[in-house]
C-alpha cells in the first residue's frame, strides 16, 4: 500500500494532465469573451427596439398620458 501511494505522488502524468485542463478552459474562456462580446450587443440593440415599440403601442392605445410603472407602484 505504501509503494502504491509513492508511485502516486512521484507520478506526473498527473500534471500534464491539470495543464491540459487548465490550458483548454482558459482557450474556451476566450473564446466565450469573444463570441459573448458581439452578441451582447446585438441583444441589447433588439432589447432597445423591443421597448421602442411597446412605448409607441403604449401611447397609441392610452394617448399620451400613458400609465406609468412609477404610478402603478404608488398606488399599490
Amino acid at each position: 500500500m505504501r509503494q502504491a501511494i509513492h508511485r502516486f505522488i512521484r507520478s506526473e502524468s498527473g500534471a500534464v494532465t491539470v495543464d491540459w485542463v487548465v490550458l483548454t478552459a482558459g482557450i474556451i474562456s476566450l473564446m466565450f469573451l469573444l463570441v459573448l462580446t458581439p452578441v451582447r450587443e446585438a441583444v441589447r440593440g433588439l432589447a432597445t427596439d423591443i421597448g421602442t415599440e411597446i412605448d409607441e403601442i403604449r401611447t397609441a392605445l392610452f394617448g399620451s398620458a400613458a400609465p406609468d410603472e412609477s404610478d402603478a407602484d404608488s398606488q399599490g
